[in-house]
């Protein structure tokens, strides 16, 4: 009698997520102020954090071009 050969294929999910330092919230800083030079101020502090919060998305958006290439490649 002959064995029965066959192809078994067995895949599996691996989910990859980004490093925790990626995934930060921008921090909204609180407005106390009572003259337009604090208004001014306040309007430099939220420019500074939105400039922090768009390097921190660009990190995270460069993370995400390497790991999808990684996939790609195996």
């Amino acid at each position: 009698m002959q064995p029965i050969v066959r192809t078994v294929t067995v895949s599996t999910t691996q989910y990859v997520t980004p490093p925790r330092e990626l995934l930060s919230y921008c921090q909204v800083p609180d407005y106390s102020g009572k003259t337009n030079n604090d208004l001014y101020h306040y309007a430099q502090a939220l420019n500074a954090e939105i400039a922090r919060c768009n390097v921190d998305w660009d990190a995270l958006h460069k993370w995400i071009e390497e790991h999808s290439n990684e996939q790609r490649s195996k």
